[in-house]
């Protein structure tokens, strides 16, 4: 209490106005998305297929998937949607 009385008399002398009202708290802007991408086995787990079968279709461009430092990587999103247009339902 005693430092809270000091800020206001030196406020005072400065002729500096201190306001009690409270700051209300803002929204964090939300973070920007960002891709996730598989590596090979990640993708073979995700199709219930071999790792050779996915280098395969990477390679001769069937499913979506990129070379990064000498790995290819396939865009989970990309994948997911691959497998949702090429799958059909089992009755």
């Amino acid at each position: 209490m005693l430092i809270k009385a000091w800020m206001w008399s030196m406020c005072a002398e400065r002729g500096i106005e201190m306001s009690t009202k409270k700051i209300q708290p803002t929204e964090p802007e939300p973070l920007p998305e960002v891709e996730e991408y598989l590596k090979v086995g990640q993708a073979a787990k995700t199709m219930h297929c071999s790792a050779t079968s996915v280098y395969r279709l990477a390679r001769t461009g069937v499913i979506p998937a990129f070379m990064y430092a000498g790995m290819v990587r396939i865009p989970r999103s990309a994948l997911h949607a691959w497998l949702k247009a090429n799958t059909t339902n089992p009755l």
